[in-house]
């Protein structure tokens, strides 16, 4: 979900967001033995605006024209040009917040 070889690594929609950006690219990539380090078959635009749910929403729908038009053209993927950025994995935390309001209630902390 980025415009590699711009992030590369885990968690590519939150730290998109929380870096501010506000569009990127999903980029389909041969598999190699390095991660997300592969030749890149097609680049689609991706808005990040609105939820989680709704990038992800409008993700799937770009990604499923986009295997469409893999199989149908049989690209030659092209080796990625430009600075290798990595993103580290975002890691969730679970923490219950405001005790006693309700016993369910838990938010969800971005830890880098």
């Amino acid at each position: 979900m980025t415009d590699l070889p711009f992030g590369r690594g885990g968690s590519p929609l939150q730290n998109l967001i929380t870096r501010g950006v506000k569009s990127t690219k999903i980029s389909a990539l041969r598999c190699t033995d390095v991660l997300d380090g592969g030749p890149i078959y097609l680049k689609e635009e991706l808005s990040l605006q609105g939820s989680a749910e709704d990038i992800y929403i409008r993700a799937d729908s770009i990604i499923e024209k986009m295997i469409a038009a893999i199989l149908l053209t049989n690209p030659e993927p092209l080796e990625q040009t430009g600075e290798v950025v990595f993103f580290s994995v975002v890691r969730f935390l679970i923490a219950k917040y405001l005790r006693g309001f309700l016993r369910s209630s838990c938010t969800l902390l971005f830890v880098c």
